[in-house]
């Protein structure tokens, strides 16, 4: 084997330039400064190139939204807050804030998610002010009854399939209607939550059903 053959063989031939040819090898890449055993390396692709190509596109993803895109979100869940508070209002239910503040849970950016939201808080609503209204009625409103009460939430739960969403707007709405306490009966305040919440949540669908919100670029790289 002679000299020349060896040191092709035997040295590691970077196949990463895909610029001009370089016929000095001893220059080296102009992008990344590799320097080549033989000017013929200098015709293969570039994995410096590749990388610098790819950190520029990614640079173009991840501009920045523009104000009129940044502005969408706060005006759909300022809209959807204030459209469930007159309608609890309209309702002469209670305590009408628990309408707004449904709202603004559910609100997302589209249909699909807020749908996906709506149920866990309406399900766990439901349960929540049922079983708070039964124990407060029957057992008390004692700190036991609401220990046994929150762990009795997440056991019926787990048994009707219930995701932890669920669970925990179940725990909320117990604890809301077993500590509360009102003049009226455990029932009425049970069933006003519920309504309260319900026009909130139908008020938050209803505007991801009318207004769903562009995603940007921006946004799915946060996601």
């Amino acid at each position: 084997m002679t000299r020349r053959n060896w040191i092709s063989s035997t040295l590691i031939l970077p196949r990463t330039c895909s610029g001009p040819s370089i016929r000095d090898h001893r220059r080296g890449c102009r992008n990344c400064g590799d320097r080549f055993a033989r000017p013929e390396a200098a015709n293969f692709t570039m994995a410096c190139d590749i990388e610098k190509n790819s950190r520029m596109e990614g640079t173009k993803t991840q501009q920045p939204a523009s104000w009129k895109e940044r502005l969408v979100y706060p005006a759909r869940t300022t809209i959807a807050a204030v459209v469930a508070l007159l309608a609890a209002r309209a309702s002469g239910l209670p305590e009408v804030w628990w309408a707004p503040i449904s709202a603004l849970v559910v609100v997302q950016s589209d249909f699909g998610s807020s749908l996906t939201v709506s149920w866990h808080r309406l399900a766990g609503t439901a349960l929540g002010a049922f079983v708070g209204a039964l124990l407060a009625a029957h057992f008390g409103r004692s700190v036991i009854v609401f220990g046994l009460g929150v762990f009795g939430v997440g056991l019926l739960s787990a048994a009707l399939r219930l995701e932890r969403p669920a669970n925990r707007f179940a725990a909320i709405a117990f604890s809301i209607v077993l500590l509360v306490t009102r003049a009226e009966s455990a029932w009425v305040v049970a069933l006003h939550r519920f309504l309260e919440v319900s026009a909130g949540i139908f008020t938050g669908l209803l505007l991801s059903a009318l207004w769903p919100e562009q995603q940007t670029g921006h946004d799915k790289i946060l996601v």
